[in-house]
């Protein structure tokens, strides 16, 4: 019988108590089985982007398992195991061998797997809140904690980053708090719809807890929703043009005029895409056309090349280049460089760099400069930038629009769909309008409310072209819910430590006791 509704009547006290027993039999040895299944639901939008919706039945089952027994070992581990597997095998194999990525992935889910049993184990009557607060804690450790994000993992959010509720919530708590609210709110119902149905399962301080959190969490959803379709829907436009795609790359060059033809090359194949005449900004990927000297001792010829590019355009344009110091040889960047037919507005070097392949040739940049151009206020951010606070400083910093070049060439979908979430979510929370060109991935604009208003993806190349409205306003994530997520962050984070240091000692205090009984045994 894997799920019992068979009314069971006992006294207890004198009085008589109804319930109705939850997983039994042969049920509960398959549950290892259902946590796996409820995983791979949460996750499947990351591989079928239009499967996105199985996210939220995935989420009811796996607060179904937490709340209605005790979890094992294995079915923690299992829960896990996807999430980590999908990490290891199509988000770090560019980056170890694949091989080494699936053995982090391994690890790392089993580790996981532990501490998320240690973590139900010790809560009590507050088990609910577990799986809320561990993926608050996960997701927000990696996406604002300085040096765990620089580290490229999946947010537990992404597969349902895209769908209008979502963006709507990340609007106004981000993207950590909006994770808490939906797993608070599914455990809470679950909780709820069971002890309806006559089922003993929590108790009496359960049931109030449930009764908050299902409250706390709809009143969330409500003021994000109420501030996402208060946003103004009127305002400055400009029109921009993106690219994706990469020309071919020729032969490897050995002389400084090779490279120079090779750049000349690369710079004649964009410009011979069909770019719409009337657009006020231009973006090309982040593929390296040309050199930059602080100087301007070596790379005059390429300035006037730039010059050149930006007047048959026909507006300002952002492309990238390797700046260095011919004179000091030191701080050599991979930049953005934003131009028109006249002048240079300035170079933005790309901040967070990619673990080995670029932090071995290049030196981050450290400056967040935003450029006040007839187009508007505009910030450049690279491709991985997106993986640290770039776009919020810009944002900080004065920016109605972000221009950013990517290049995903190399990688599987998913790391693609990862980068795509990626912009569309800090554009929501952030209400900063991205326009992405990409080389090898989804070039994609979206405008201030995270909506993509236009994309590309698949093979060869070609142009992309919207009207997007800047956007100057604070959204609701910048006025309060930064703050709330901080504070949150805080207080869910002592409260896992505590039950984590609590488990440890009972740990140990059982080992000792164990100890002491085998040598008594052995004296005897």
């Amino acid at each position: 019988m894997p799920f019992s509704c068979k009314a069971i009547h006992i006294h207890q006290g004198g009085a008589m108590i109804r319930y109705r027993p939850h997983l039994e039999g042969s049920a509960a040895r398959f549950e290892p089985l259902w946590a796996l299944a409820a995983s791979s639901l949460i996750i499947l939008g990351l591989l079928w982007p239009s499967c996105s919706a199985a996210f939220y039945p995935g989420l009811l089952a796996a607060s179904f398992l937490i709340v209605a027994r005790p979890c094992s070992r294995w079915t923690a581990y299992a829960f896990v195991a996807p999430y980590f597997l999908l990490l290891g095998l199509a988000v770090w194999q560019p980056v170890f061998p694949w091989i080494t990525g699936l053995l982090l992935a391994l690890l790392l889910g089993e580790l996981a797997g532990r501490l998320l049993y240690l973590l139900l184990r010790q809560a009590g009557h507050l088990r609910l809140l577990v799986l809320p607060c561990a993926w608050f804690c996960f997701d927000y450790a990696f996406a604002r904690i300085p040096g765990f994000n620089r580290m490229q993992m999946i947010p537990l959010l992404a597969p349902v980053a895209l769908r209008t509720e979502a963006l709507a919530l990340c609007a106004a708590w981000g993207p950590s708090l909006v994770l808490f609210f939906l797993a608070a709110i599914a455990g809470a119902l679950i909780l709820l719809v069971l002890r309806a149905a006559g089922c003993r399962v929590g108790d009496q301080r359960t049931v109030v807890l449930a009764g908050a959190l299902l409250a706390a969490g709809c009143l969330a959803l409500g003021i994000g929703l109420a501030g996402y379709r208060a946003v103004p829907s009127s305002g400055r436009t400009v029109r921009i043009a993106v690219a994706r795609g990469v020309p071919s790359r020729g032969s490897s060059v050995q002389t400084a005029e090779e490279l120079a033809q090779y750049h000349q090359t690369r710079r004649d194949a964009y410009l011979a895409l069909d770019w719409p005449a009337d657009a006020d900004i231009y973006v090309l990927p982040e593929t390296e056309l040309g050199l930059w000297d602080r100087q301007n001792r070596i790379d005059q010829a390429y300035r006037d090349a730039y010059l050149s590019l930006a007047r048959q355009l026909g507006g300002l344009t952002v492309l990238c280049v390797t700046e260095g110091d011919s004179v000091s040889q030191t701080d050599r960047h991979f930049s953005a460089l934003l131009l028109d037919d006249t002048r240079f507005y300035g170079l933005s070097a790309k901040r967070f760099l990619v673990p080995f392949s670029e932090s071995d040739r290049y030196t981050p940049g450290t400056r967040f400069d935003v450029y006040d151009t007839p187009a508007g206020k505009v910030g450049l951010a690279i491709c991985y930038d997106f993986q640290g606070p770039t776009a919020g400083k810009l944002k900080a910093n004065g920016a109605e629009l972000l221009l950013a070049p990517f290049n995903d060439s190399g990688f599987g979908r998913v790391y693609q769909h990862l980068h795509r979430t990626s912009v569309v979510m800090q554009a929501a929370q952030l209400a900063l309008p991205v326009a992405m060109a990409n080389e090898g991935g989804i070039a994609q604009i979206v405008d201030g409310r995270g909506r993509i208003l236009a994309e590309r993806n698949g093979p060869g190349t070609g142009v992309i072209d919207e009207t997007l409205m800047l956007d100057s306003r604070q959204s609701l994530y910048l006025l309060f819910g930064r703050w709330a997520a901080l504070a949150f962050a805080i207080a869910s984070a002592g409260w896992l430590f505590f039950l984590f240091a609590s488990g440890m000692v009972c740990f140990f205090r059982q080992r000792t006791i164990r100890k002491l009984a085998g040598r008594k045994d052995r004296v005897d």
